[in-house]
């Protein structure tokens, strides 16, 4: 299952590259998290759509996984550690991808 959520994360990431529009960045620093920036009022509407559909099933899938975790049971845990280990092994992008990435849930 943990490996499952690396996969999906992958490919969030690369469909975000391939179908970034011209001239947009996608993380833009210094701007309030609340607000939605200029470039992102721009962004095509089905761009957007398929980006938070993909952010929610994102955050879904991680909240899946905290709440098997925190059954506390021991096997349950380590099999989300390994499982994310072997998907962080075998789906990773790189280090590039990988210096992005915090240890965070989503």
């Amino acid at each position: 299952l943990a490996a499952g959520y690396e996969v999906l994360r992958t490919y969030i990431q690369h469909w975000a590259l391939r179908h970034k529009p011209v001239g947009t960045v996608l993380s833009p620093g210094g701007e309030s998290p609340l607000l939605p920036s200029e470039s992102a009022a721009r962004l095509p509407i089905g761009y957007r759509w398929k980006r938070a559909l993909l952010y929610g099933a994102q955050v879904f899938y991680s909240y899946m996984i905290m709440l098997i975790f925190m059954t506390y049971n021991g096997y349950l845990m380590v099999s989300v550690a390994l499982g994310a280990a072997v998907g962080f092994f075998l789906f990773d992008s790189g280090p590039a991808a990988s210096a992005q990435r915090g240890l965070n849930c989503h």
